[in-house]
């Protein structure tokens, strides 16, 4: 970042003001579901978080799901019930990198599940995957 004409520190080609840019980054995460203080809104609120659990138990039940879905639903409950469990007393990243490796995988995954379940306690509803499906654009035609 360099001075503009007027001695302002300017980012990007647009010439808007560093400062404005960065007051808007900041408002915009304050405001997002998946941001470390909506995290942690979530993280407090052990009823919303019992009854995502009760909830995606019965779909775990759904024999209807494909293998992508019903896993995803084994990771989120996975990490609820171990972050919920007063006896083992494990926090919200030791709980998810735990369910991660037990299944087999790493960091990349263990965001994965925080993203999943994050959307599921605030939406009540699961993340529909796009694995194996076309994706049609005009350079098919």
């Amino acid at each position: 970042m360099a001075p503009d004409v007027d001695g302002i520190e300017t980012a990007g080609t647009n010439g808007t003001p560093f400062k404005d840019l960065r007051r808007q980054v900041l408002m915009e995460a304050a405001l997002s579901p998946v941001s470390s203080n909506a995290t942690h809104a979530f993280l407090g609120d052990h009823l919303k978080l019992r009854a995502a659990c009760a909830k995606l138990t019965v779909e775990a039940g759904n024999k209807r799901l494909d293998l992508v879905t019903r896993r995803r639903i084994q990771g989120m409950l996975g990490l609820l019930n171990l972050h919920l469990d007063e006896g083992l007393m494990l926090s919200w990243r030791k709980a998810s990198v735990v369910v991660s490796k037990a299944q087999g995988h790493g960091d990349t995954h263990v965001r994965r599940i925080h993203e999943w379940t994050l959307a599921f306690v605030q939406r009540g509803a699961l993340l529909i995957h796009h694995l194996g499906q076309a994706c049609w654009t005009v350079l098919h035609e």
